[in-house]
């Protein structure tokens, strides 16, 4: 089932959060002491300058995390450590730090980095609309690593702490780079800048497994969508029942903008096609700040703009181009979002199978395989059942 990430804002979401803390750190993890109300808290969840993020499947919560902003009243982390040696060595003008803590994850979940990554990204971007410069964590000594692939640092050895019975480790890290590893790639992919300078406290991110339906046509369209990870294969089915496949979309592909417009149902449906994390940005967000936004109103004329282009190349290689035509340009808009081989910059690696591929071109499998040999043999690319290896002309 699709797991959503998102700022907790109701009460239930709250409380929710705390009876999960209470679950993962006492009962699943043996730390701090038996609670009668069967939930952790603190002062800080009741400050301003907070915010707990947490991640649902089918309605129970499986995952979260808080950030706290420095607003006078100290941080949770000062308690433990005293990060001032840190402070003074940041030349920054009117710095702003921020806390991460509180990190716990179901047992059952823990293994899935795909959830404890989206926590991470939904918090920086609550800290980037916050204009955070600096992080800090207290981060328990077994879970470090997980802070450091986000772009943490230890700054001291570990320390117990009684009151909840562990070692913690004092961390910390400039905020850009958190920050890049949220988003940095996103931008490679030629998302605009437009959306992660006005948006990112508002984004909902989703967690689809192979298959599950972002959403289906003819549903109310009330959200505008970004491909974060994987690929997402939209859908359209005519008065026959036909299948049209119009697009197969990757990291930094916005759909379902129509919906920031008009008061239409979904044209076609949006599949995974792979397991994918999707952000999610609502109707009601997006309009509330294009309202106080010149800037937001020539985006979107862009955005509008750029898509129709996009659909009259589509719609022209679709009606009129040959099958062999019609292949070539999926493999072209295929190695366009392909990312470079960590080892090998010179090779493309795009995952995505011939299946996903005879899909996008509206043509036969056995037809896709035969052009992939033809490009296999002319050492244009490399292909299994899941990955495409495209090679760059050296």
């Amino acid at each position: 089932m699709a797991i959503t990430i998102k700022m907790a804002q109701s009460a239930k979401e709250i409380d929710d959060i705390f009876k999960l803390r209470y679950q993962v750190y006492v009962v699943e993890d043996g730390k701090f002491g038996e609670e009668k109300s069967k939930r952790i808290f603190d002062r800080y969840d009741a400050l301003q300058g907070v915010a707990n993020i947490v991640a649902y499947e089918e309605g129970v919560a499986v995952g979260t995390i808080r950030v706290v902003k420095d607003t006078g009243c100290g941080l949770p982390t000062d308690e433990v450590f005293d990060f001032s040696e840190y402070k003074k060595s940041i030349k920054t003008n009117n710095a702003l730090f921020v806390c991460a803590g509180m990190l716990a994850i179901s047992s059952r979940w823990r293994n899935r980095r795909d959830v404890i990554a989206a926590l991470f990204k939904m918090a920086t971007g609550v800290c980037k609309a916050w204009g955070v410069t600096h992080a800090f964590a207290n981060a328990n000594h077994e879970v470090t690593s997980v802070y450091e692939r986000v772009g943490f640092e230890p700054v001291a050895e570990k320390i117990w702490v009684e009151e909840v019975k562990n070692y913690v480790i004092p961390m910390a890290a400039p905020f850009s780079r958190p920050c890049d590893w949220a988003f940095g790639e996103l931008v490679e992919n030629n998302l605009d800048d437009f959306w992660l300078e006005h948006f990112t406290s508002k984004f909902v991110r989703v967690l689809l497994s192979v298959g599950e339906v972002l959403f289906n046509q003819g549903d109310e369209a009330d959200a505008v969508y970004i491909v974060d990870n994987g690929w997402v294969n939209i859908v359209k089915h005519d008065d026959s029942g036909q299948e049209l496949n119009l697009a197969a979309l990757s990291k930094g592909a916005l759909f379902g903008e129509l919906a920031l417009i008009d008061n239409h149902d979904r044209s076609a449906s949006a599949v995974a096609m792979t397991n994918a994390e999707i952000i999610k940005l609502s109707k009601d967000d997006f309009l509330s700040n294009l309202k106080n936004s010149v800037d937001g109103v020539e985006k979107l004329l862009q955005v509008f703009a750029d898509r129709l282009r996009a659909t009259d190349e589509l719609a022209l290689v679709m009606a009129y181009a040959p099958q062999t035509a019609r292949v070539k340009y999926a493999l072209d808009k295929l190695k366009s979002t392909a990312k470079p081989r960590t080892s090998d910059e010179n090779v493309l690696i795009a995952k995505c199978g011939p299946q996903e591929i005879a899909k996008v071109a509206g043509v036969r499998e056995f037809e896709v395989r035969r052009i992939l040999e033809m490009e296999k043999q002319q050492k244009k690319l490399d292909y299994s059942e899941k990955r495409i290896r495209f090679f760059k002309a050296v």
